[in-house]
Protein backbone atom coordinates (compact mmCIF):
# COMPACT_ATOMS: atom_id res chain seq x y z
CA UNK A 1 0.00 0.00 0.00
CA UNK A 2 1.28 3.43 -0.96
CA UNK A 3 0.11 6.97 -0.44
CA UNK A 4 -1.54 7.99 -3.70
CA UNK A 5 -2.52 11.63 -3.43
CA UNK A 6 1.07 12.81 -3.60
CA UNK A 7 3.66 13.75 -6.20
CA UNK A 8 6.30 11.17 -7.07
CA UNK A 9 9.31 11.63 -9.31
CA UNK A 10 8.66 9.40 -12.32
CA UNK A 11 11.70 10.24 -14.48
CA UNK A 12 14.59 12.59 -14.97
CA UNK A 13 13.87 15.17 -17.65
CA UNK A 14 16.51 13.75 -20.01
CA UNK A 15 15.06 10.23 -19.83
CA UNK A 16 11.92 11.05 -21.80
CA UNK A 17 11.98 11.46 -25.56
CA UNK A 18 10.25 10.29 -28.71
CA UNK A 19 10.63 6.62 -27.82
CA UNK A 20 8.03 4.68 -25.86
CA UNK A 21 9.38 3.76 -22.41
CA UNK A 22 7.84 1.38 -19.93
CA UNK A 23 8.27 2.20 -16.24
CA UNK A 24 6.70 0.56 -13.20
CA UNK A 25 5.52 3.01 -10.54
CA UNK A 26 3.84 1.91 -7.30
CA UNK A 27 3.42 -1.64 -8.68
CA UNK A 28 1.74 -0.48 -11.89
CA UNK A 29 3.23 -0.31 -15.43
CA UNK A 30 3.09 2.96 -17.38
CA UNK A 31 4.12 3.95 -20.88
CA UNK A 32 5.93 7.28 -21.05
CA UNK A 33 7.07 9.52 -23.92
CA UNK A 34 7.09 13.11 -25.18
CA UNK A 35 4.75 14.66 -27.70
CA UNK A 36 6.15 16.41 -30.76
CA UNK A 37 6.05 19.72 -28.87
CA UNK A 38 7.95 18.21 -25.92
CA UNK A 39 5.12 17.59 -23.44
CA UNK A 40 5.72 14.56 -21.18
CA UNK A 41 3.02 11.88 -21.20
CA UNK A 42 2.36 8.90 -18.93
CA UNK A 43 -0.47 6.42 -19.61
CA UNK A 44 -1.29 3.04 -18.06
CA UNK A 45 0.74 0.48 -19.99
CA UNK A 46 -2.25 -1.75 -20.64
CA UNK A 47 -4.41 -1.41 -23.71
CA UNK A 48 -8.02 -1.28 -22.41
CA UNK A 49 -9.02 -3.70 -25.17
CA UNK A 50 -7.00 -6.86 -24.40
CA UNK A 51 -4.42 -5.56 -21.89
CA UNK A 52 -1.43 -5.69 -24.24
CA UNK A 53 1.48 -3.37 -23.38
CA UNK A 54 1.17 -0.03 -25.15
CA UNK A 55 4.92 0.43 -24.64
CA UNK A 56 5.38 -2.46 -27.10
CA UNK A 57 3.39 -0.50 -29.67
CA UNK A 58 4.20 2.42 -31.96
CA UNK A 59 4.28 6.18 -31.58
CA UNK A 60 2.38 7.72 -34.50
CA UNK A 61 2.66 11.49 -34.22
CA UNK A 62 1.51 12.14 -30.66
CA UNK A 63 -0.64 9.01 -30.47
CA UNK A 64 0.26 5.55 -29.16
CA UNK A 65 -0.91 2.66 -31.31
CA UNK A 66 -1.33 -0.77 -29.74
CA UNK A 67 0.48 -3.23 -31.98
CA UNK A 68 -1.83 -6.11 -31.09
CA UNK A 69 -5.14 -4.97 -32.64
CA UNK A 70 -4.23 -1.45 -33.78
CA UNK A 71 -6.22 0.75 -31.37
CA UNK A 72 -4.73 4.24 -31.01
CA UNK A 73 -4.77 6.61 -28.00
CA UNK A 74 -3.95 10.29 -27.83
CA UNK A 75 -1.80 11.87 -25.04
CA UNK A 76 -4.92 12.36 -22.91
CA UNK A 77 -5.70 8.64 -23.08
CA UNK A 78 -8.65 9.09 -25.42
CA UNK A 79 -9.08 6.31 -27.96
CA UNK A 80 -9.01 7.97 -31.38
CA UNK A 81 -9.06 4.93 -33.66
CA UNK A 82 -10.38 1.36 -33.64
CA UNK A 83 -9.58 -0.36 -36.95
CA UNK A 84 -12.74 -1.55 -38.67
CA UNK A 85 -15.05 0.22 -36.21
CA UNK A 86 -16.48 3.72 -36.48
CA UNK A 87 -18.06 4.13 -33.04
CA UNK A 88 -15.63 4.29 -30.12
CA UNK A 89 -17.04 3.29 -26.69
CA UNK A 90 -16.40 5.82 -23.91
CA UNK A 91 -14.86 3.16 -21.68
CA UNK A 92 -12.16 2.46 -24.27
CA UNK A 93 -9.73 4.93 -22.73
CA UNK A 94 -6.48 5.08 -20.76
CA UNK A 95 -6.38 7.36 -17.71
CA UNK A 96 -3.34 9.67 -17.96
CA UNK A 97 -1.11 10.60 -15.04
CA UNK A 98 -0.90 14.37 -14.39
CA UNK A 99 2.73 15.37 -14.97
CA UNK A 100 4.77 18.49 -14.18
CA UNK A 101 8.41 19.15 -15.12
CA UNK A 102 10.41 20.95 -12.46
CA UNK A 103 14.00 20.92 -11.18
CA UNK A 104 15.25 18.64 -13.99
CA UNK A 105 12.72 15.97 -13.05
CA UNK A 106 9.25 14.84 -14.15
CA UNK A 107 6.77 14.63 -11.30
CA UNK A 108 3.65 12.46 -11.49
CA UNK A 109 0.49 12.69 -9.39
CA UNK A 110 -0.47 9.09 -8.67
CA UNK A 111 -3.83 9.74 -7.01
CA UNK A 112 -7.09 11.47 -7.85
CA UNK A 113 -6.34 13.81 -10.80
CA UNK A 114 -8.58 16.61 -9.55
CA UNK A 115 -6.42 16.91 -6.43
CA UNK A 116 -3.15 17.36 -8.34
CA UNK A 117 -1.79 20.70 -7.12
CA UNK A 118 1.66 21.67 -8.51
CA UNK A 119 2.17 23.87 -5.45
CA UNK A 120 2.57 20.64 -3.44
CA UNK A 121 5.63 19.50 -5.38
CA UNK A 122 8.46 19.10 -2.85
CA UNK A 123 11.11 21.81 -2.67
CA UNK A 124 14.10 20.72 -4.76
CA UNK A 125 15.14 24.26 -5.70
CA UNK A 126 18.79 23.48 -4.89
CA UNK A 127 18.86 21.60 -8.20
CA UNK A 128 19.01 24.92 -10.04
CA UNK A 129 19.77 27.46 -7.31
CA UNK A 130 21.97 30.41 -8.40
CA UNK A 131 25.41 30.26 -6.79
CA UNK A 132 25.23 26.49 -6.27
CA UNK A 133 26.55 23.65 -8.45
CA UNK A 134 24.41 20.53 -8.76
CA UNK A 135 25.23 16.98 -9.79
CA UNK A 136 22.29 14.62 -10.22
CA UNK A 137 21.52 11.11 -11.38
CA UNK A 138 19.25 8.11 -10.75
CA UNK A 139 19.55 4.37 -10.24
CA UNK A 140 17.55 1.37 -9.14
CA UNK A 141 17.64 -0.33 -5.74
CA UNK A 142 16.56 -3.94 -5.14
CA UNK A 143 14.60 -3.32 -1.95
CA UNK A 144 11.42 -1.77 -0.62
CA UNK A 145 11.63 2.03 -0.74
CA UNK A 146 10.94 2.32 3.01
CA UNK A 147 14.31 0.70 3.76
CA UNK A 148 16.06 3.58 1.98
CA UNK A 149 13.97 6.12 3.89
CA UNK A 150 15.06 4.46 7.12
CA UNK A 151 18.67 4.34 5.93
CA UNK A 152 18.77 8.08 5.31
CA UNK A 153 16.98 9.01 8.53
CA UNK A 154 19.64 7.24 10.58
CA UNK A 155 23.06 8.26 9.26
CA UNK A 156 24.82 6.31 12.01
CA UNK A 157 25.43 3.64 9.37
CA UNK A 158 27.94 5.93 7.65
CA UNK A 159 30.52 4.90 10.27
CA UNK A 160 30.38 1.25 9.20
CA UNK A 161 29.18 1.26 5.59
CA UNK A 162 30.93 4.31 4.12
CA UNK A 163 34.38 4.18 5.71
CA UNK A 164 36.18 5.36 2.55
CA UNK A 165 34.04 8.44 1.89
CA UNK A 166 31.80 10.06 4.53
CA UNK A 167 32.02 7.70 7.52
CA UNK A 168 33.81 8.33 10.80
CA UNK A 169 33.75 6.79 14.27
CA UNK A 170 32.62 9.97 16.03
CA UNK A 171 29.19 9.85 14.38
CA UNK A 172 27.94 6.94 16.46
CA UNK A 173 28.66 8.72 19.74
CA UNK A 174 27.02 12.03 18.83
CA UNK A 175 23.40 12.30 20.04
CA UNK A 176 20.57 13.16 17.66
CA UNK A 177 17.56 15.43 18.05
CA UNK A 178 14.46 14.14 16.27
CA UNK A 179 11.09 15.90 16.07
CA UNK A 180 7.96 16.37 13.96
CA UNK A 181 7.37 19.86 12.62
CA UNK A 182 4.88 21.18 10.05
CA UNK A 183 4.19 17.84 8.41
CA UNK A 184 7.84 16.79 8.31
CA UNK A 185 10.32 14.85 10.44
CA UNK A 186 13.62 16.55 11.30
CA UNK A 187 16.72 14.76 12.58
CA UNK A 188 19.73 16.87 13.62
CA UNK A 189 23.20 15.71 14.61
CA UNK A 190 26.25 17.87 15.41
CA UNK A 191 29.72 16.36 15.89
CA UNK A 192 32.24 18.72 17.51
CA UNK A 193 36.02 18.72 17.12
CA UNK A 194 36.40 15.60 14.98
CA UNK A 195 38.67 14.61 12.13
CA UNK A 196 37.27 15.27 8.66
CA UNK A 197 36.07 12.09 6.88
CA UNK A 198 37.95 11.10 3.70
CA UNK A 199 35.64 12.76 1.15
CA UNK A 200 35.48 16.02 3.12
CA UNK A 201 39.28 16.22 3.32
CA UNK A 202 39.54 15.57 -0.40
CA UNK A 203 37.34 18.50 -1.42
CA UNK A 204 38.11 21.10 1.31
CA UNK A 205 41.36 21.86 3.18
CA UNK A 206 40.17 22.48 6.74
CA UNK A 207 43.67 22.69 8.23
CA UNK A 208 42.71 20.53 11.22
CA UNK A 209 39.66 19.16 13.01
CA UNK A 210 36.13 20.15 12.09
CA UNK A 211 32.67 20.68 13.52
CA UNK A 212 30.30 18.55 11.43
CA UNK A 213 26.58 19.19 11.02
CA UNK A 214 23.88 16.90 9.64
CA UNK A 215 20.37 18.29 9.26
CA UNK A 216 17.99 15.69 7.80
CA UNK A 217 14.42 16.44 6.71
CA UNK A 218 11.80 13.87 5.68
CA UNK A 219 8.53 14.70 3.96
CA UNK A 220 5.98 12.03 3.05
CA UNK A 221 5.81 9.90 1.20
CA UNK A 222 9.41 9.53 0.03
CA UNK A 223 11.55 12.67 0.15
CA UNK A 224 14.66 13.33 2.21
CA UNK A 225 16.99 16.30 2.24
CA UNK A 226 20.39 16.07 3.93
CA UNK A 227 21.96 19.45 4.68
CA UNK A 228 25.59 18.58 5.40
CA UNK A 229 28.01 21.21 6.67
CA UNK A 230 31.55 21.26 8.05
CA UNK A 231 33.75 24.10 9.29
CA UNK A 232 37.07 24.29 11.14
CA UNK A 233 36.42 23.57 14.80
CA UNK A 234 35.14 26.57 16.72
CA UNK A 235 34.19 28.63 13.66
CA UNK A 236 30.75 29.34 12.25
CA UNK A 237 31.46 30.68 8.76
CA UNK A 238 29.81 28.05 6.54
CA UNK A 239 30.69 30.04 3.42
CA UNK A 240 34.36 29.16 4.05
CA UNK A 241 33.76 25.51 4.83
CA UNK A 242 31.80 22.72 3.25
CA UNK A 243 28.08 22.94 2.63
CA UNK A 244 26.01 20.75 0.37
CA UNK A 245 22.44 19.56 0.20
CA UNK A 246 21.68 16.01 -0.94
CA UNK A 247 18.16 15.68 -2.31
CA UNK A 248 16.64 12.19 -2.39
CA UNK A 249 13.42 11.19 -4.16
CA UNK A 250 12.58 7.53 -3.54
CA UNK A 251 9.85 6.30 -5.85
CA UNK A 252 8.54 2.75 -5.36
CA UNK A 253 8.75 0.63 -8.49
CA UNK A 254 7.38 -2.58 -6.99
CA UNK A 255 7.25 -3.93 -3.44
CA UNK A 256 10.76 -5.29 -4.00
CA UNK A 257 12.39 -2.55 -6.09
CA UNK A 258 12.53 1.24 -6.31
CA UNK A 259 13.73 4.18 -8.40
CA UNK A 260 16.28 6.38 -6.62
CA UNK A 261 16.47 9.95 -7.99
CA UNK A 262 19.06 12.19 -6.36
CA UNK A 263 20.94 15.44 -6.63
CA UNK A 264 23.80 16.98 -4.67
CA UNK A 265 24.11 20.75 -4.79
CA UNK A 266 27.17 22.40 -3.23
CA UNK A 267 27.99 25.94 -2.15
CA UNK A 268 31.77 25.87 -2.65
CA UNK A 269 34.18 25.55 -5.60
CA UNK A 270 31.20 26.00 -7.90
CA UNK A 271 33.25 26.21 -11.11
CA UNK A 272 35.60 23.30 -10.40
CA UNK A 273 34.57 20.60 -12.90
CA UNK A 274 37.11 18.11 -11.56
CA UNK A 275 35.61 18.44 -8.09
CA UNK A 276 32.11 17.95 -9.50
CA UNK A 277 33.29 14.72 -11.12
CA UNK A 278 35.09 13.51 -7.99
CA UNK A 279 32.08 14.19 -5.74
CA UNK A 280 29.74 12.50 -8.22
CA UNK A 281 31.93 9.39 -8.37
CA UNK A 282 32.21 9.28 -4.57
CA UNK A 283 28.43 9.46 -4.23
CA UNK A 284 28.01 6.64 -6.72
CA UNK A 285 30.29 4.51 -4.52
CA UNK A 286 28.22 5.31 -1.42
CA UNK A 287 25.00 4.39 -3.25
CA UNK A 288 26.54 1.10 -4.34
CA UNK A 289 27.52 0.39 -0.73
CA UNK A 290 24.02 1.20 0.52
CA UNK A 291 22.43 -0.80 -2.29
CA UNK A 292 24.33 -3.94 -1.31
CA UNK A 293 23.41 -3.61 2.36
CA UNK A 294 19.73 -2.89 1.70
CA UNK A 295 19.36 -5.73 -0.82
CA UNK A 296 20.54 -8.18 1.85
CA UNK A 297 18.28 -6.57 4.48
CA UNK A 298 15.25 -6.72 2.16
CA UNK A 299 15.82 -10.39 1.33
CA UNK A 300 16.12 -11.31 5.00
CA UNK A 301 12.99 -9.35 5.94
CA UNK A 302 11.13 -11.21 3.18
CA UNK A 303 12.19 -14.51 4.77
CA UNK A 304 11.11 -13.45 8.29
CA UNK A 305 8.31 -15.27 10.03
CA UNK A 306 4.93 -13.50 9.78
CA UNK A 307 4.71 -10.64 12.26
CA UNK A 308 8.44 -10.58 13.01
CA UNK A 309 9.79 -7.10 13.71
CA UNK A 310 13.16 -5.55 14.46
CA UNK A 311 13.97 -3.81 17.74
CA UNK A 312 14.51 -0.07 17.99
CA UNK A 313 17.46 1.79 19.50
CA UNK A 314 17.93 5.48 20.33
CA UNK A 315 19.16 6.32 16.82
CA UNK A 316 15.82 5.15 15.40
CA UNK A 317 13.78 8.04 16.80
CA UNK A 318 13.53 9.81 13.45
CA UNK A 319 12.56 6.58 11.70
CA UNK A 320 9.81 5.91 14.24
CA UNK A 321 8.39 9.42 13.84
CA UNK A 322 8.42 9.07 10.05
CA UNK A 323 6.62 5.72 10.20
CA UNK A 324 3.92 7.18 12.44
CA UNK A 325 3.49 10.18 10.14
CA UNK A 326 3.05 8.01 7.03
CA UNK A 327 0.69 5.67 8.89
CA UNK A 328 -1.49 8.61 9.93
CA UNK A 329 -1.63 9.94 6.37
CA UNK A 330 -2.42 6.48 5.06
CA UNK A 331 -5.32 6.12 7.50
CA UNK A 332 -6.74 9.46 6.38
CA UNK A 333 -6.39 8.57 2.72
CA UNK A 334 -7.93 5.12 3.21
CA UNK A 335 -10.88 6.75 4.99
CA UNK A 336 -11.43 8.98 1.96
CA UNK A 337 -11.03 12.19 3.93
Amino acid sequence: MYLRNHWYVVARTEELGRELMQRYLLNEPYVMYRTEDGRPVALPDRCPHRRYALSAGSLIGDNVRCDYHGLAFDPDGVCVDIPGQEKIPAQMCAKPVPLVEKHNMVWGWMGEPEKADPARIPDFHWMDKPGWTCSDDSRGFDCHYQLVVDNLLDLTHETYVHTKTIGQAELVEAPIEARRENGAVLVDRIVRDCAAPPLFSKVVDFGGNIDRYQFVRFEPPCYIWIDARAVPTGTNDFDKGLQWVVMNALTPETDDTMHYFWGLSRHFAQDDEDMTRDIHEALIRTFEEDSGVLKIQHELIQSDAPGAMGNNINADRGITLAHHLVDELMAVEQAGA
